[in-house]
């Protein structure tokens, strides 16, 4: 298991579905109601953002469903 290439391709998943739905950082920011930093750390695949706000953005953008949470 290659943590690091999981990250990227999870950063690479969220990057192209919030271009899909047509937001900005900052709008997904304000959809989550996450600093913008975090975002962007996100969208990098950095293991610094914490596992909670990873799912708050896969469930603003639709790829997670939350009742399987």
């Amino acid at each position: 298991m290659n943590v690091q290439k999981d990250m990227k391709l999870i950063a690479a998943r969220i990057r192209a579905e919030r271009k899909l739905a047509g937001y900005t950082v900052e709008e997904l920011a304000e959809r989550t109601l996450l600093p913008v930093s975090v975002i962007r750390q996100a969208e990098r695949g950095s293991t610094k953002v914490g596992f909670n706000n990873y799912i708050i953005i896969l469930v603003v953008l639709g790829i997670v469903e939350p009742v399987f949470l």
